[in-house]
């Protein structure tokens, strides 16, 4: 016996099915679906800092051009970062996890006197946060030292957070009215920086000049609190400083 399907239902039903397939084809991007990279490897070309105080790498920084990138690696060393030279990001290895947020951006290999060490990187755009780097580093000893090898992942940003003083370090000039301005900044400690001031007279016969100032400073972020008053707004090249007194405001650029 044969079961007959009214016509009509038979419109309904492919009615049904077209709005399905065209509702599915209009719905905005990441509803329903996973959100995938929409960014391209040049993108994460710069200087990336690590978000772990403890981890083995202090910065990361990203170089090269459209899909031909490097990495340089820096360790954490003291008094300043081990830098174990750039190599070019080639193919090989994987996303860390399989993630559609993940874009492995490739690995290079590094080798040392005493091991060799293997940088994975891949990038994070979840589009709700700040692009991210993960960076896996496998290290194998090889001077017979009976080290164990290791492993670690390590996340990285490219905003400078508090324990990271290095980029700061060195000098600044500038100028306020009547004077030359020459500021050192040094570390002292994590989270802290020393900053010394000097002042020459830009009268070519001589004239009055503030007296130097050796400040100490704490700093979260980009903002710098330091004693005798002074504050500083800081970026890897240029600070402004807000110094009470005879200095006033001033901008100095690294030099």
């Amino acid at each position: 016996m044969k079961i007959r399907t009214p016509l009509g239902r038979v419109f309904a039903t492919l009615a049904v099915v077209l709005l399905s397939i065209n509702a599915a084809s209009a719905r905005p991007p990441g509803i329903g679906t996973p959100p995938g990279p929409v960014v391209a490897p040049a993108d994460f070309i710069g200087t990336w800092y690590a978000q772990d105080p403890d981890g083995s790498l202090v910065k990361v920084i990203i170089g090269g051009s459209g899909t031909s990138l490097t990495v340089n690696p820096f360790g954490d060393c003291s008094p300043s970062p081990c830098d174990d030279g750039t190599q070019p990001l080639g193919p090989g290895g994987s996303k860390f996890v399989d993630s559609p947020q993940r874009l492995h951006l490739g690995q290079a290999t590094f080798t040392f006197k005493f091991k060799t060490m293997l940088v994975e990187v891949d990038a994070i755009d979840d589009g709700h946060k700040p692009l991210q780097l993960i960076v896996r580093q496998t290290s194998t000893f090889t001077d017979h030292s009976k080290r164990k090898n290791y492993q670690t992942v390590e996340m990285f940003t490219k905003t400078v957070v508090s324990h990271h003083v290095d980029p700061f370090v060195g000098t600044y000039y500038g100028q306020i009215p009547g004077s030359n301005v020459q500021m050192s900044i040094t570390a002292s400690g994590s989270g802290k920086f020393s900053a010394y001031f000097s002042f020459s007279s830009t009268n070519t016969f001589g004239g009055f000049a503030p007296p130097p100032i050796d400040a100490t400073c704490s700093y979260s972020g980009a903002a710098a609190t330091c004693d005798q008053g002074i504050t500083m707004n800081l970026t890897q090249n240029q600070i402004t400083a807000n110094v009470p007194g005879d200095g006033g405001q001033m901008t100095l650029t690294k030099g």
